[in-house]
């Protein structure tokens, strides 16, 4: 009986052993990686026309980006004005800052969506 010749579909008799072909590139990868120096870094101290150049941009820039948290902690005015005025009749406790601070509250959403949408346009601004 003739046996039928070898095609891409068919199985070989011998099947290969595992693939230890990957073995000695990552045996060498390892030792590159252990053997070669680590570079070293180059690092200068910023001259002080640098500093006096980036001082007010940074300082701006990060100003700006506090005003997104400093916005977003004004949402807690309306609670403390609502319990402000339920507790009007206690000493020191008026109506009246209370329905300030509920107003302060009720704006504060607003004010964050805002420092949020204008913050890129601000920083690109005192960049360029």
């Amino acid at each position: 009986m003739m046996e039928k010749p070898f095609c891409k579909t068919q199985i070989p008799r011998s099947a290969p052993g595992p693939n230890t072909s990957a073995l000695p590139t990552l045996i060498f990868s390892v030792a590159v990686f252990f053997l070669l120096p680590a570079p070293r870094a180059n690092a200068t101290g910023i001259g002080p026309e640098v500093l006096l150049f980036t001082s007010p941009t940074v300082h701006t820039i990060a100003s700006d980006i506090l005003l997104v948290p400093s916005t977003l902690f004004e949402i807690i005015r309306l609670p403390m004005g609502v319990a402000e005025v339920v507790l009007a009749p206690l000493p020191g406790l008026t109506v009246d800052s209370g329905m300030r601070n509920i107003g302060r509250g009720l704006q504060a959403p607003f004010r964050t969506v805002g420092a949020i949408i204008q913050l890129p346009l601000r920083i690109l601004g005192r960049i360029f």
